[in-house]
């Protein structure tokens, strides 16, 4: 996660340093709009590498119980029904 929080760092490090070399000042206002930004995209990355971890540590916990789908033949915990035409 700690790469993640230092790469959007980055990201914003980047567009400062491009616009002092193009001498194309970032006013007060746009360096925040910049800042939320980046701040949303990071609790967005974060949210969603714990919610795959989850998923992850959730699977694990479901294979060692014997109901994952390759143990089973299926994925389904209860038998389907055949479809009817």
């Amino acid at each position: 996660m700690g790469q993640v929080v230092h790469g959007y760092g980055d990201v914003c490090q980047a567009v400062t340093e491009l616009a002092m070399e193009l001498e194309s000042p970032i006013s007060a206002d746009e360096f925040k709009t910049l800042n939320r930004c980046l701040d949303e995209a990071i609790a967005q990355a974060v949210t969603e590498f714990a919610r795959q971890r989850d998923l992850s540590a959730s699977d694990r916990g479901t294979e060692r119980l014997g109901s994952s789908p390759t143990s089973s033949g299926t994925c389904c915990p209860t038998p389907c029904s055949p479809s009817r035409s």
